[in-house]
């Protein structure tokens, strides 16, 4: 069964560990101020071709060891430096792998909660 995630009120999915493919990066914003959206398109298994997004502050997430730098290297391998200029538009289309988690929202609306990581195999040594 293949499932479109988003605000659309449709159910996340389940916990665990995805293979994943960069769709769109954008500019949003959110409680927390100006932020990036991430859109991902699960690449294989049972929820191949659904989308789930995360999003990330502008602000806060965008030194090498915050959530911009571990994104950035669980999708190219590489971990970025400090000063170095990232064009998000150059990973679309690149696959990495996700720990996703479902959770609830403040409201009690099932959402999920998306970690990139690098290659499981990586991982392992």
């Amino acid at each position: 069964m293949k499932m479109q995630i988003g605000q659309n009120g449709l159910t996340p999915l389940p916990s665990g560990r995805y293979r994943l493919t960069v769709i769109k990066v954008h500019e949003t914003s959110w409680s927390f101020g100006p932020a990036l959206e991430w859109v991902f398109e699960v690449a294989d298994g049972p929820y191949s071709g659904c989308q789930v997004s995360g999003k990330m502050s502008q602000h806060n997430s965008t030194g090498p060891h915050q959530k911009l730098g571990r994104w950035y290297h669980a999708i190219t391998g590489r971990c970025p430096t400090v000063g170095e200029e990232i064009d998000t538009d150059q990973l679309i289309g690149k696959s990495c792998w996700a720990e996703i988690t479902k959770c609830f929202s403040k409201q009690g609306k099932p959402s999920n909660n998306v970690e990139l990581i690098p290659e499981p195999d990586a991982l392992a040594s």
